[in-house]
C-alpha cells in the first residue's frame, strides 16, 4: 500500500505466493538379471508428486507407466534401461533408473538316442547348446565322464545293465531344461 499525504487516495497491490512441498525422491529399484519377456517393476509410490516411468534404452511396452508397479512386456535379450521420474512441478523433478537384463531362452535340452552296445565305453551326441552351459551326470548305474560339460564326452567303464545319462542345460539363474 502506498499512501500520499496530499489528500490523494491510497494505492494497494498484492502479490500471492504458493509454497509448493519438495518433491519425494525417486528409487526405481533394485536392478535386476530376468528370464522372462515381461517383469512387474517395483519403484517407490511417491508421497509428494506424481511418478512415470520411461524406457531410456532396450525394449519393452509398459502395461501402466504412472504406476510404480507397473508390468513391462516384450523384453527381448540384452539390457533394458527404465527412468523412474517423479514429478511435482514447479519444483525439480526426481529421476533414479532401473537397468533390466534379459537372458536369452535356454535352448532345448537333446541328449541323443538310446543305445544299446557290448562294450565299456561310449561317446554320447547331444545336441549342444546356443544359450546356456550343457552338464552331463549319471542318473543311474556307473559310467565315467571324460568332460561333463562337452555334448560329445566319452564314456569309459560303463556298468554292466542300464545306465542312464541325463544332459541338463542351465544358465545358473533360469530354470534348468533337461534330457
Amino acid at each position: 500500500t502506498v499512501n500520499n499525504t496530499v489528500g490523494c487516495p491510497a494505492v494497494a497491490d498484492s502479490v500471492l505466493i504458493t509454497s509448493v512441498a519438495s518433491t519425494s525422491n525417486a528409487s526405481a529399484g533394485s536392478d535386476a538379471t530376468i528370464c522372462n519377456t515381461s517383469a512387474t517393476l517395483n519403484a517407490n509410490v511417491p508421497a509428494i508428486g506424481a511418478g512415470l516411468w520411461s524406457i531410456l534404452s532396450g525394449s519393452g511396452t509398459l502395461s501402466n507407466p504412472g504406476q510404480a508397479n507397473s508390468v513391462i512386456n516384450g523384453l527381448t535379450p540384452g539390457n533394458t534401461t527404465l527412468i523412474w521420474t517423479i514429478s511435482n512441478a514447479p519444483c525439480a523433478a526426481q529421476t533414479d533408473t532401473l537397468e533390466l537384463t534379459t537372458l536369452p531362452a535356454l535352448s532345448p535340452a537333446a541328449a541323443g538316442n538310446d543305445t544299446s552296445l557290448c562294450a565299456t565305453q561310449f561317446t554320447l551326441s547331444a545336441i549342444a547348446p546356443v544359450s546356456g552351459t550343457g552338464t552331463w551326470t549319471v542318473s543311474s548305474g556307473a559310467a565315467n565322464i571324460s568332460n561333463v560339460n562337452d555334448p560329445n564326452a566319452t564314456l569309459t567303464n560303463l556298468g554292466n545293465g542300464i545306465n542312464s545319462l541325463q544332459w541338463t542345460v542351465s544358465n545358473g539363474i533360469c530354470p534348468y531344461v533337461s534330457d
